[in-house]
């Protein structure tokens, strides 16, 4: 598993605990922010395991 696959589902989950802070305190700014870092680590995420499937099909070309 990559770096990049970690940190973006770490991100996601501290996004959406934001999300939830945000709503329970009617605070839309920290709404908004949580919203945002669960779409960045979503994409963080998916750089990772583009990483992985180039990493596992170089693997498998090579041999390794």
């Amino acid at each position: 598993m990559n770096n990049d696959t970690v940190k973006g589902e770490a991100e996601k989950l501290g996004g959406k605990l934001k999300e939830a802070v945000g709503n329970v305190t009617h605070s839309d700014k920290l709404k908004t922010e949580g919203q945002a870092e669960q779409v960045k680590g979503a994409a963080r995420k998916a750089v990772g395991q583009v990483k992985d499937a180039a990493s596992d099909s170089a693997d498998y070309v090579t041999g390794r």
